[in-house]
């Protein structure tokens, strides 16, 4: 083989692998979309699915979406439903654009025998924004119910968020009297909400034996 022949060949097979690296990338660019397309999914807002005037009908939220949904008349109810994979932190939170003197949205948390009612609020429209509460959970379902408690909010939006983060340093509710008591591990700092004036929450601790405690 000649030298000009050595180098043609040689020339050839830089040129091959030059092809090959952007055939590469072309590829992993035309990817991009596939990946990217799911994050604006995610930011997007959902809608509530009426019916849902019921707890048998009550929309399946998503932790961490954002749902949008309206009180259509002053009969309307809107349930939702969440479901907490262990226990934790548990926030929702109600937003809107709506501002005037009189109205209000009534919102109440039930937990999964669909009828004791772990909190209840009244979040008035005298100023746009978000209102919310938090408090601990166990893990399970838990329903929520949206409805009017004036009116004047009948026909706007108004959105629904539910965040949860888990941990076992939170109280868990319901744990109002001592056989709910949740149970306190010895040098660890734990965290709870007294709901209302009502509300009790209780923590058990175990000494391994007789000294010094400090709470």
């Amino acid at each position: 083989m000649t030298n000009l022949e050595s180098a043609i060949q040689s020339s050839n097979a830089r040129d091959h692998r030059i092809l090959c690296v952007l055939l590469s990338v072309a590829l992993v660019a035309s990817m991009i979309p596939l990946f990217v397309a799911p994050e604006e999914a995610w930011a997007a807002n959902v809608s509530e699915r009426e019916p849902n005037n019921s707890v048998a009908q009550a929309t399946a939220m998503t932790l961490g979406a954002t749902y949008s949904a309206v009180i259509a008349s002053s009969s309307d109810e809107d349930w939702f439903k969440v479901t907490l994979p262990q226990a934790g932190k548990f926030t929702l939170s109600l937003g809107h654009n709506y501002k005037k003197d009189y109205g209000r949205w009534d919102v109440k948390l039930y937990a999964s025998d669909k009828a004791t009612v772990l909190h209840s609020e009244s979040w008035w429209n005298k100023s746009t924004g978000t209102d919310s509460f938090t408090m601990g959970l166990k893990a399970g379902t838990y329903y929520v119910r949206v409805d009017a408690g004036w009116t004047d909010i009948v026909g706007e939006t108004y959105t629904l968020r539910s965040d949860f983060s888990a941990s076992p340093y939170w109280e868990e509710e319901v744990n109002d009297d001592a056989n709910a008591a949740k149970s306190m591990t010895l040098g660890a700092s734990y965290s709870g909400i007294i709901d209302d004036s009502s509300d009790e929450d209780w923590f058990k601790v175990t000494l391994p034996q007789a000294g010094k405690f400090t709470l």
